[in-house]
Parts: C-alpha cells; sequence; structure tokens
C-alpha cells in the first residue's frame, strides 16, 4: 500500500511570486492532496518549535510544495506556512514522499 492511500486533505498552495516591479504577493500555484497531522511534543522541543502550532505534512513525491510556501486548507480555511521540506526516498520504492513541517497561521 503507497502512502496516497492515507492522503485526506487537499491544501492549496501558494507562493510568493513578482507581480511587478519590487511588489510581490501570494498567487496559488497548485491543489495537492496530503495528510496532515499534529506534531509531537518531543520532535516540537527537538526543533525548537515551542510557541506555535506545528503539524507533520505528508505529500506525494512529485508534489510542487517548497518552503516558504503558504498551505489552505479547502475544507476549513486553515492556513499554514511550510518551514522544511525533507524527500523519503526509501529503496523499496513504495512509499516515496514528502515530509513537511508546517506552522498554523494565527489571525
Amino acid at each position: 500500500m503507497t502512502i496516497r492511500h492515507f492522503f485526506d486533505k487537499e491544501v492549496i498552495v501558494y507562493r510568493l511570486r513578482t507581480v511587478s516591479g519590487g511588489r510581490q504577493s501570494f498567487q496559488s500555484t497548485a491543489t495537492v492532496d496530503c495528510h496532515i497531522q499534529e506534531m509531537g511534543d518531543e520532535r516540537r522541543g527537538i526543533l525548537g518549535i515551542l510557541d506555535a502550532d506545528a503539524y507533520m505534512a505528508y505529500f506525494d513525491e512529485d508534489a510542487e510544495v517548497n518552503v516558504g510556501d503558504v498551505l489552505v486548507d479547502s475544507s476549513d480555511g486553515t492556513r499554514y506556512t511550510v518551514k522544511d521540506i525533507s524527500k523519503k526516498n526509501y529503496s523499496f520504492g513504495i512509499n516515496r514522499h514528502l515530509d513537511a513541517v508546517i506552522l498554523e497561521e494565527n489571525e
């Protein structure tokens, strides 16, 4: 079974782009499927994330997600900022995916 079986959310990816001159704004670049789960206290401590709502997001290996992107959950509008991405490439090939550390944006 591949990791795609666990994808239960659809998020819209927004990336900071230059609009004109020195102006920049976030523009939607893709809609991707993923799984988001709350990050455990031990891992939050290791990463030094003490005062933010931190989560792990899991994406397909070819998802267009980069550090600094903003993800918006299409079901409830929750906004997250991507802080770190690591590619998981296991030798048996069935479980290749991206792990992303994301922080929930507070209004």
